[in-house]
């Protein structure tokens, strides 16, 4: 749950040309826990004060009610303009942005709009095909990925060494480079093709180890850790493109849902690596191919790089409808204004970013 607000306040806090960045340091804050999970483990030598150690820290969050803004785009988007102008305002003088009165007066969300948000639910997506489409394809994406991340999470670090705290930890310090890595490529090659990309190396790979001689074990950690820094990478875009392609008013839900049916393939993940009793090749083999089939599946989604985020379902629906399997088109650095757009002959919220420019 906390992931879930952490990616969907992420993008709606700042402008388009800043998702990037603030996915990559989300994610190496991640990976600093990942690392320290082993060493903890390795001093307390005792599950209980393992999960003690690791479940304590948990309780800072909840001092986040009174610090954490609500987003200002799903304030907006709920009728609750008064709220919205009081976090944008504390926002721009932070920033030492000055913004003229009465800015979100010029602002008009219709009461439809207003009610689709509050009532929003997943099913919204069964009258809309192109945007089933769409949802189902991050599905897969999402899915392929949180089997391959985590299946390479548990038994990668084994090709390093026997010690389970070293492998896991190496396991870990791998993604660091990964994020480094993806974040201005993410930002000057957009989503789509990276994705692609990193996710065809990670099933090369895991295909290739399966038939790499015990006699080059090194080539084989070479490949597990190339692997795993492959799959990292793309996970860090698939939580981007998740949030990029969802309309506002289902974009928790979407994101939810992904979560939930990525946490279905973690859950078979280790029925998969024990395979390796029968054939130590076979779980390799799975994990390549669900890698390659996620891959393809990222050439049905949109490329979202600097785009404005979809408000409405009407939004979500048209965005993206002029794209190929094929397509590679970037657009560049949006100019970051205030401006209302039409959406279906309503007037409603599209972008705010000059607010947040240094945010």
């Amino acid at each position: 749950m906390t992931a879930v607000c952490c990616a969907v306040v992420a993008v709606e806090m700042v402008p388009p040309e800043m998702h990037s960045m603030v996915s990559s340091v989300i994610w190496l804050f991640y990976s600093t826990g990942y690392m320290l999970l082993p060493l903890i483990a390795w001093a307390t030598r005792d599950w209980r004060l393992t999960a003690l150690y690791t479940s304590a820290p948990m309780a800072i969050l909840f001092i986040y009610f009174w610090f954490m803004p609500e987003s200002p785009r799903w304030l907006i988007t709920h009728g609750q303009k008064p709220k919205a102008d009081k976090i944008i305002r504390k926002i721009a003088k932070v920033n030492k942005i000055e913004i003229a009165d009465g800015l979100l007066s010029k602002v008009n969300v219709s009461e439809k709009v207003v009610e689709m948000h509050q009532s929003g639910n997943v099913f919204q997506l069964l009258h809309s095909p192109y945007l089933l489409k769409k949802f189902l394809a991050v599905l897969i994406v999402w899915a392929a990925n949180s089997a391959v991340y985590y299946g390479l999470s548990y038994s990668a670090g084994m090709f390093i060494t026997d010690n389970v705290y070293l492998g896991f930890f190496f396991s870990g310090l791998v993604e660091v480079p990964a994020y480094l890595i993806i974040w201005p490529v993410m930002q000057n090659f957009g989503r789509r093709w990276p994705t692609l990309i990193a996710m065809i190396i990670a099933g090369a790979f895991c295909c290739s180890m399966a038939v790499i001689p015990d006699d080059i074990q090194w080539f084989s950690v070479l490949l597990a850790m190339l692997a795993k820094l492959s799959v990292a990478a793309s996970f860090t875009v698939v939580y981007e493109i998740a949030a990029e392609t969802a309309p506002t008013t289902l974009r928790f839900v979407c994101i939810s849902l992904c979560m939930m049916v990525g946490n279905f393939s973690i859950m078979i993940t280790p029925q998969i690596v024990s395979l390796s009793h029968y054939n130590e090749n076979l779980p390799l083999i799975i994990f390549g191919v669900l890698s390659l089939v996620g891959g393809v599946a990222v050439l049905y989604l949109p490329e979202t790089l600097n785009e404005n985020l979809p408000e409405t379902i009407e939004e979500a629906e048209e965005f993206g409808k002029d794209y190929k399997w094929y397509s590679w088109k970037l657009k560049k650095h949006p100019d970051s204004e205030a401006k209302v757009c039409e959406s279906s002959g309503k007037e409603d919220v599209q972008e705010m970013s000059p607010l947040y420019e240094k945010q």
